[in-house]
């Protein structure tokens, strides 16, 4: 999923990519790049997650306290998943 953010003096282009695997461990990524500096910034977040139907229970490596966090998926679809209102296509 890829927003352009209007941050007040820069705008931001931000892709954000979520993994969920089998063995329940998953993975966070957003990639942040300024478009008026030019620099490309990465957050890397690892988690274990267990699914409770209409939300994620997702825990953090670096945080113990679990977040919640709503999804679902639209009808006749394997190929997309809403996390928080947010539409992410899968990647291969």
């Amino acid at each position: 999923m890829t927003l352009v953010i209007d941050a007040g003096s820069d705008l931001q282009e931000w892709t954000t990519t979520w993994t969920f695997n089998a063995n329940l461990t998953c993975g966070f990524e957003r990639v942040t790049l300024s478009l008026v500096e030019g620099i490309r910034r990465v957050v890397n977040r690892s988690c274990t997650y267990v699914d409770q139907s209409t939300s994620v229970l997702v825990t953090y490596s670096n945080n113990p306290a679990p977040q919640s966090l709503p999804y679902s998926v639209p009808l006749n679809t394997t190929t997309r998943l809403i996390i928080e209102g947010i539409e992410y296509g899968r990647v291969q």
